[in-house]
């Protein structure tokens, strides 16, 4: 894939962040002109479409980078719980550790416990929440926990 790059210099009084040279891509310069002002601070833009190639103003849409960063890095989910997976610990006597995964304030934050029903109490008392997004595979996740924790 190839992207059209475009560089020009900006004297550092129009610059809201001070720098005083900007480097583009195609797409964003598209969104830039037919929204009439540039990209934020803390945002990306987004091709609704999934196709980086279509650089249609209406594919385009400005969205902060915390969660452009969840449209483009979603691990595959085996636990069948959002923001959970195993993870491997030769430390632990099971071999691995299940690990509560989200990003806050554009950081990834994770904490951890041996036993899954502790993890989602931790979860709970962290105020985040606890999907279940595969009954099956979060059944059996479960099960695999409570084996491991006897």
């Amino acid at each position: 894939m190839i992207l059209m790059k475009f560089e020009f210099n900006k004297t550092p009084t129009t610059c809201k962040d001070g720098r005083d040279n900007y480097t583009f891509y195609e797409y964003q310069l598209v969104w830039m002109i037919a929204n009439g002002k540039t990209i934020p601070a803390g945002y990306d833009i987004h091709h609704l479409d999934g196709d980086n190639m279509n650089n249609d103003s209406d594919n385009l849409v400005c969205i902060p980078k915390d969660i452009h960063y969840l449209y483009h890095n979603k691990p595959k989910n085996t636990t069948g719980i959002h923001r959970v997976h195993k993870s491997k610990d030769p430390t632990c006597s099971q071999g691995y550790i299940w690990k509560y995964q989200y990003r806050k304030d554009g950081k990834t934050t994770a904490f951890q416990s041996v036993n899954l029903k502790k993890l989602q109490e931790k979860a709970k008392q962290n105020g985040l929440k606890w999907t279940i997004i595969d009954p099956v595979k979060a059944l059996k996740s479960y099960k695999e926990s409570e084996l491991n924790a006897n």
